[in-house]
Parts: C-alpha cells; sequence; structure tokens
C-alpha cells in the first residue's frame, strides 16, 4: 500500500480544483500529515479557516478546514 506521504499537496490542490469560491473543505489526516497540509493550503492560497489536534480512538490525528 503506498503511502499518501508527499502527495498531500497535491490531492488538496485537486479538491481545491472541485471548489466554487467561497466553498469550504474539511480534511482529517494523522498529525504527522499535519505540517504538509497547513503548508500545502497555503501555497494554494486557502483561508484557514480551523486547524486542530484531536484523539480519534487513540491514534494522533489533526483536522484542517479552509473556504477557498
Amino acid at each position: 500500500s503506498e503511502s499518501l506521504e508527499g502527495m498531500l499537496g497535491e490531492i488538496l490542490e485537486r479538491l481545491r480544483t472541485a471548489l466554487k469560491p467561497g466553498a469550504r473543505i474539511a480534511v482529517m489526516c494523522a498529525d504527522r500529515q499535519s505540517d504538509e497540509l497547513v503548508e500545502a493550503g497555503s501555497q494554494l492560497g486557502m483561508n484557514p479557516l480551523l486547524e486542530t489536534s484531536i484523539n480519534r480512538k487513540g491514534t494522533a490525528c489533526a483536522v484542517h478546514a479552509w473556504e477557498r
């Protein structure tokens, strides 16, 4: 199984193209992937709405939301 590490920016960019201006998107990821998503969102000009860490059944995760 191929890891998503290093591909998150490309994935976020594809999701962004499907959004109308003003639309919002939320993504949950492993905590270790959070910095990569924050950087990708910034490079894509996405407006950050939420960035928080959560514990999902004992797994460290992060939730991010942006507005296009």
